[in-house]
């Protein structure tokens, strides 16, 4: 049995005893171990048999955005049809710093392997890189149209530029359709060809329900779909149309001159769902109503009765009583975006209870789903169509709640931002970043991790995010430190505050803060603030400095001349001890 040799350093460590001296070997040697690991690897990918390299390749998957030197291996490996899939999904692990290979993935776009593909068109999103408009051209074919329309599904929202080549899809018929052919063998084939359409159309119809706002790029079509002979094509085209948002009142209210019990009820139905977006229908509802048979008169008269009791909620808002508004704040809520001005003008209210329901009201998560892409069939879902309220328009009334002084407000707040995924973070990342400056801890910490759900990368973002490290508590300092250790080179727009980092008196900030100036190849911008430096920093400054080794040998000349002036003991020694290091090339 082999056994486990420790050095002394890492057992000083375990045990608790290092000293400034351990811990700054402690990181050179775990930089050394992660570079040694990474050339073992690289070699293995290279060198090794279809095993090792396999295990290599899942190695660095699981390195991440760490093994970026390993981007150039990875391409040779693409070349290799049975290491082609993981290499791809290594660099969709690598992300951002992986760009180099944009050009070499992009020409497996055009690959006859759906696999091969997919796994391209993944890679391409994962480093940055809008893949949409080529898996929009899959649209177009037979051979990977399911595969296409699924990853549109997925991207949602972001793939708003395949729409239009979706709504294509919905809106083609094949000539002939709705003509006799008294040729048997004409009219299967013609059958054949319409099968094969509606079943597209399906496809398609499902994606687009997946893509929330964006498909209102596709009405046209969906209106026409709606006219469509196969129910099912139908029925689907309305529910998209009613999730599109009050724009499709017009669209809908030529649905209910069609005199069929399927489209009409689901129409009925939808309009309700509006509530006071639906008032222009009232009038063609109220005719439906009166002139039709039984069938349609129940359905028309609920529909009616919904909608005046929507318009009512709307007055209700301005009632004395507080209840009262409450309840119909809450109620009208349940209209999605048609009933934002109410909504905004109930979350004024000064009743704070009100606003306190509503915000709660907006962190529910629940979606309108139709459809599934992998059977192709239809499933139960969930209708009428009442999705979570959006919370775009009300991003102005988040920032004077961050502002304000409501603590309660303000966590909610934080919460539902969060759960944006930061899609509004530009215009709320500074108020965030004055919320990390509050007193009260809780709110602190709910609006860093905030900020760090947004995944920043721009360099304004950044630099602020460094420097609301300062006169914070450790554990603060130390979570805004992981993140920029995790975005890698993109660090570099915060590197002041790294630096200034290493005068605090926590052995970890200093420790961690010192390995990414060391990750980000820093050491002639530390060496320069030796002059404005105080002693307590300078011996900071110099222990960092010896952790970079012979990396930092041109800032020999630096270090000597704040040597020669240290009047200070403790960083003249620190100093000392940073030459001996860097000329050793530790």
């Amino acid at each position: 049995m082999k056994q486990l040799a420790f050095s002394p350093s890492l057992l000083l460590l375990l045990f608790g005893l290092a000293g400034p001296g351990h811990r700054k070997l402690a990181i050179v040697q775990e930089l050394q171990q992660q570079e040694k690991s990474l050339k073992v690897l690289l070699h293995d990918l290279d060198k090794g048999r279809w095993l090792l390299r396999e295990r290599a390749i899942a190695a660095i998957t699981e390195m991440g955005p760490a093994a970026e030197d390993a981007v150039p291996a990875l391409l040779r490996a693409c070349k290799r049809g049975r290491l082609r899939l993981g290499a791809m999904k290594a660099l969709a692990a690598i992300g951002e710093r992986a760009s180099s290979a944009i050009p070499k993935l992009k020409g497996y776009l055009k690959s006859q392997y759906p696999l091969v593909r997919s796994a391209a068109q993944d890679s391409l999103l994962a480093i940055g890189f809008d893949a949409v408009p080529f898996i929009a051209r899959d649209i177009a074919g037979k051979k990977f149209f399911r595969q296409a329309a699924t990853k549109l599904a997925n991207l949602g929202e972001r793939g708003k530029s395949a729409v239009r080549a979706l709504a294509a899809v919905v809106k083609y018929y094949p000539k002939g359709e709705g003509l006799t052919i008294p040729n048997p063998k004409k009219k299967i084939k013609r059958q054949e060809k319409i099968r094969e359409a509606n079943e597209r159309r399906l496809i398609a119809l499902v994606a687009l329900s997946h893509m929330g706002g964006a498909k209102s790029g596709a009405m046209p079509a969906l209106a026409r779909a709606m006219y469509n002979k196969n129910r099912n094509i139908a029925a689907l085209a309305i529910r998209c149309l009613a999730s599109c948002g009050d724009t499709a009142v017009p669209a809908l209210i030529r649905t209910l001159k069609k005199k069929d019990y399927m489209w009409t009820d689901l129409t009925l139905t939808a309009l309700k769902a509006f509530g006071p977006a639906a008032k222009k229908a009232l009038p063609h509802i109220e005719k439906l109503s009166r002139k039709s048979r039984g069938s349609f008169a129940r359905p028309a008269a609920d529909a009616q009765l919904a909608i005046e009791s929507s318009l009512e909620l709307s007055d209700m808002i301005r009632s004395q009583d507080a209840a009262q508004r409450k309840d119909a704040a809450l109620r009208l809520a349940d209209y999605g975006d048609v009933a934002t001005e109410g909504v905004l003008r109930a979350l004024r209210d000064q009743d704070l209870s009100i606003r306190d329901a509503l915000l709660a009201k907006m962190l529910d998560k629940r979606r309108f789903v139709t459809e599934t892409l992998n059977s192709g069939k239809p499933v139960q879902a969930a209708w009428p169509p009442r999705p979570a309220l959006s919370r775009q328009p009300f991003v102005s009334y988040f920032v004077e709640v961050l502002e304000g002084g409501d603590t309660k407000a303000q966590l909610m707040v934080c919460r539902i931002l969060a759960s944006m995924g930061g899609k509004e973070r530009k215009h709320t990342v500074d108020s965030l970043l004055r919320a990390c400056g509050r007193e009260n801890a809780t709110l602190r910490k709910a609006a860093l991790r905030t900020l760090l759900s947004f995944e920043l990368r721009d360099s304004q973002g950044i630099a602020a995010l460094g420097r609301a490290m300062h006169g914070r508590t450790a554990t603060f300092r130390l979570n805004i430190l992981s993140y920029l250790e995790k975005i890698g080179k993109a660090a570099k727009a915060a590197s002041k505050a790294l630096i200034a980092s290493l005068r605090f008196d926590d052995a970890k900030v200093q420790e961690i803060a010192c390995k990414i100036l060391v990750r980000l190849k820093l050491a002639k911008e530390l060496a320069a603030t030796l002059s404005t430096a105080d002693p307590t920093q300078r011996r900071a400054i110099a222990k960092c400095l010896a952790a970079f080794g012979k990396k930092a040998r041109s800032t020999l000349e630096t270090l000597q001349a704040a040597l020669d002036a240290e009047k200070d003991l403790g960083a003249h020694e620190a100093l000392k001890a940073a030459i001996k290091s860097i000329e050793r090339g530790k």
